[in-house]
């Protein structure tokens, strides 16, 4: 048996409906991917990555 719990969140868990995260490496990959989720459980996103890059715009665009 692990010492570890590894049980995994679940939608609503996480009780972010209007909290202000702030997310780095939001526009690409796993940083991309939590925000998405955050964004659907209601957070209010501040995206952070690399100065100039293009696809951060794009990717906060689509999320709301």
């Amino acid at each position: 048996m692990s010492k570890y719990n590894v049980n995994r969140v679940k939608a609503g868990d996480l009780e972010l409906k209007d909290k202000v995260v702030a997310i780095t490496g939001a526009a690409q990959g796993i940083g991309l991917a939590i925000a998405s989720q955050f964004a659907a459980e209601g957070a209010k996103l501040i995206g952070i990555d690399r100065p100039g890059n293009p696809a951060l715009q794009s990717a906060m665009s689509s999320l709301g």
